[in-house]
């Protein structure tokens, strides 16, 4: 006679994956995740049944070669819905040859089941040779996703050089929400975070990544349009006002012009976060792209029952800069603000002239303020430069400090950051007695992303 089974193994599967699942989400990092549940798992044939998913559950790329994983969710169809949290990486170490017989057959498969008959819709570039599939990088991640309908946060790296990418996947994700009779009309229903970072990734490609009905953040990073703003997709049924996207970050964007920004702006119901980190002319001699703080500011106010924390900042060169800021006071949600102290006056003007306090919203409690572009390799004259312009700064600088109580009173912390010098920590030490006497606490050089 067997003997009676006693610990975890005498306890119903759904009450054991409860147990494991709590247990998975107290650990801190994803390798002690691995660690832990691996050796358990492997105790038992039946905790390895029930752990399995969850090993999955958070994929990240460094743990499993792109193309391994995408032959697990395939040979475990299981596994799959399982996966919450997903992370692609794609660079020069990855070899792109093709995926295996088997592979292709079980895709093939995959797609019928969903009632796909034209693979060409997301896979463009797809070579056919009957029945076999030939995928490339971005067309693995498309499958990925077609396996992984219950993702909740997506990450995307490609440190390779710039190339075209077909972005099978991105057609993928942009027909979510808007015709229901597409095949995966009921895919990525909590996809809420996306990070996108890919080298040159068309900028205006992300209106589709917008529309996503439970889409909350969004960040893109070396994001490139070189083109006027294009028309609307309509055929993708995107609306004025209508994406429910919260925060939206725009960091290192090469050759994005601010209409370009704007225009996504307007599609956007009620945005809370944005982060804009310009790196125009030093990369293009396109005079057409141009930081225009007018025209951004005018698709921010859109959002100003809305926007709580904002950050402009150019790291490019100031000639890109075709206008000063304007007033910020119709913000009156805005708590916090990273911004260039140059953006406050035109070209050629001293900040002598510019009254910072007078622009700023009220409601504001953190503060901070960018000195200079950010140049990562300064010239020998440098420093030079920031002693002679440190005394404009520093009047400016005065004016607000001494405005804060009467003009800001929630202002409690104002961050001085300058790149490539120590020019802030001068005007950091100088200043804080100043802005201490008023109530606003001046703290080390840092940001609140």
């Amino acid at each position: 006679m067997a003997p009676p089974v006693s610990g975890l193994c005498a306890l119903p599967e759904e009450l054991l994956l409860a147990i494991m699942d709590f247990f998975y989400d107290q650990v801190d990092t994803i390798h002690e995740d691995q660690t832990v549940l691996c050796s358990l798992c492997l105790t038992n044939r039946r905790l390895y049944g029930v752990a399995q998913p969850l090993l999955y559950r958070k994929f990240k790329a460094e743990l499993c070669n792109n193309r391994q994983l995408l032959g697990i969710l395939l040979k475990e169809p299981r596994i799959g819905p399982q996966i919450r949290e997903l992370s692609f990486q794609d660079s020069k170490e990855y070899k792109s040859d093709p995926l295996t017989y088997n592979v292709r057959r079980h895709l093939c498969k995959k797609m019928e089941e969903f009632g796909i008959t034209n693979p060409y819709h997301y896979f463009p570039i797809l070579e056919v040779k009957k029945p076999k599939y030939i995928l490339a990088s971005d067309e693995v991640l498309a499958a990925m996703l077609l396996l992984t309908p219950g993702i909740q946060t997506l990450a995307i790296y490609d440190s390779k050089d710039p190339t075209p990418h077909s972005l099978a996947w991105m057609r993928m994700l942009g027909e979510v929400g808007f015709h229901r009779s597409l095949p995966l009309a009921d895919h990525f229903q909590h996809l809420h975070s996306i990070t996108i970072d890919m080298r040159r990734i068309p900028f205006t490609s992300i209106i589709n990544l917008i529309g996503i009905p439970s889409i909350r953040s969004l960040r893109v990073m070396f994001a490139t349009h070189e083109n006027d703003v294009p028309e609307p997709f309509w055929d993708l049924g995107i609306s004025p006002h209508s994406s429910p996207l919260k925060n939206l970050y725009l960091d290192f964007a090469p050759f994005v012009d601010s209409r370009a920004v704007a225009w996504v702006l307007h599609y956007i119901k009620a945005l809370q976060v944005f982060r804009y980190v310009a790196e125009n002319g030093r990369t293009t001699h396109n005079e057409n792209l141009k930081l225009n703080y007018p025209v951004l500011i005018k698709g921010l106010l859109e959002h100003k029952d809305f926007l709580e924390e904002c950050a402009i900042i150019n790291r490019s060169d100031t000639r890109c800069k075709s206008s000063a800021i304007g007033s910020l006071q119709h913000f009156y949600r805005l708590h916090t603000l990273s911004i260039d102290i140059e953006c406050f006056s035109l070209m050629g003007e001293t900040l002598e002239r510019a009254c910072i306090a007078d622009k700023l919203p009220g409601s504001l409690t953190g503060l901070q303020i960018v000195f200079g572009e950010a140049d990562e390799f300064p010239d020998a004259g440098t420093e030079q430069i920031d002693v002679i312009d440190e005394e404009d700064w520093k009047e400016c600088l005065e004016d607000l400090g001494e405005a804060c109580r009467t003009r800001l009173p929630r202002l409690k912390k104002i961050v001085f950051r300058k790149y490539g010098s120590n020019c802030a920590a001068r005007l950091r030490g100088e200043l804080a007695e100043l802005f201490s006497s008023n109530g606003v606490e001046v703290v080390e050089g840092s940001t609140w992303s």
